[in-house]
């Protein structure tokens, strides 16, 4: 469909040219197992190491030269769904092999899906979990967050960006509340949806850990990393032929990374250029609004969010209804996470605002790239428009 406008990129993106030709070439040249000695074997150990190497400098430019003492590592998984997985099983590994203790962890109420259902299992096996409740822009309240940090948890995990409605947790401030307290947490974020769209202050913040992920900044899906303060804070949560510093066993899919990597150079190269292009399309497309929709709306963390997302709500519409209604018209939105969207249930993120249940059906999330043109407001705010009158 030429005319298809996808305003779904907090959901996935397409593959950019430069990282498709990547894979492309890495997967004819380096097509052998990088554990393997042989010449092709160690060709793709090369290119693994490069990548590998590469993703640190882009997340770290500096460190090298001013701080020699910092050595992080990335370890490269199939997503941010293992990566956040791997954080915090693999820390609870590492603090107890026995698997017989019991520890303290504290999460926000809006963690994606990844870390949610992970903490919950968890909990049920008899672990202290606590879920901190967040403000109505969708930010964690600092205040209850202090003193459930005066209970010395063992473990602390956010997201830098919620993936429904891109409000943006200040992990900076909680790593200065973790450092005022010195506490011994382990400090872990999400920053699925803030990996090559807005700065990640990780040492700032002083976190431990972060679960990055491709297919997010127009990468191949099914690759991603967990980036580690110490590659020797967590024990693996699988088992086999202990690739990946021994943490993440399973034959690595090095032209998936090349291509990541590639990604996320063009990410981070486009960062600010993107920032502004977003900005400007998210800025349009509330003005537009404003003067066309006439049903009531309203945007929710219009000063605590991404350039990149832009959650709608419309308190008398069902959002999927109308995602549906404007698929049909050629254009890809979303009524909430890809991950849960197809769940008729009032939206847990909007209940954790503070909304109410009849009104927590009705936000429609639009995700903007830097490969839109400044059209794609005035077409989207037309469709909705013409949408509406007949819903």
């Amino acid at each position: 469909m030429d005319s298809l406008l996808y305003l779904d990129n907090a959901a996935t993106t397409p593959m950019s040219q430069e990282a498709l030709e990547t894979f492309q070439e890495k997967a004819k040249s380096c097509y052998g197992n990088s554990s393997s000695i042989h010449r092709m074997g160690q060709r793709a150990s090369l290119c693994l190491e490069g990548a590998r190497r590469d993703l640190l400098s882009l997340l770290f430019p500096k460190e090298s030269s001013e701080t020699p003492s910092f050595h992080p590592t990335a370890i490269f998984t199939s997503g941010g769904t293992e990566s956040d997985n791997l954080a915090i099983l693999g820390r609870i590994h590492k603090l107890d092999p026995s698997r017989k203790k019991k520890f303290k962890i504290g999460v926000s109420i809006t963690e994606h899906s990844a870390v949610l259902k992970t903490v919950e299992e968890l909990k049920e096996q008899g672990h202290d979990v606590a879920f901190l409740p967040i403000d109505s822009c969708g930010v964690i309240k600092l205040d209850e967050l202090s003193s459930f940090f005066e209970t010395k948890p063992d473990i602390f995990s956010i997201h830098h960006v919620n993936n429904e409605t891109g409000a943006i947790q200040p992990i900076e401030k909680i790593g200065a509340l973790l450092r005022e307290k010195s506490l011994n947490t382990f400090y872990h974020s999400d920053c699925v949806q803030s990996f090559g769209k807005i700065k990640i202050p990780f040492k700032e913040a002083t976190l431990d850990a972060i679960s990055i992920s491709s297919h997010k900044i127009h990468g191949p899906k099914g690759v991603g990393a967990l980036i580690l303060k110490e590659k020797t804070a967590l024990d693996p949560i699988s088992f086999g032929g202990g690739h990946e510093a021994g943490v993440r066993s399973g034959t690595v899919n090095v032209p998936g990374i090349a291509s990541f990597v590639t990604a996320a150079k063009e990410a981070i190269h486009h960062l600010e250029v993107c920032q502004s292009r977003c900005h400007n399309l998210k800025n349009r497309t509330i003005q537009l609004l404003n003067e066309q929709i006439k049903a009531p709306f309203r945007i929710l963390c219009p000063n605590s969010s991404i350039p990149q997302v832009l959650s709608i709500l419309f308190p008398e519409h069902e959002a999927a209804i109308l995602a549906r209604m404007l698929d049909d018209k050629g254009i890809c939105v979303s009524s909430g996470s890809a991950c849960s969207s197809q769940s008729r249930k009032p939206n847990r993120i909007l209940q954790a605002m503070g909304l109410p249940t009849n009104e927590s059906y009705g936000a429609l999330r639009i995700s903007f790239s830097r490969y839109l043109d400044e059209t794609a407001p005035e077409k989207f705010v037309r469709t909705l428009h013409d949408i509406l009158k007949t819903y």
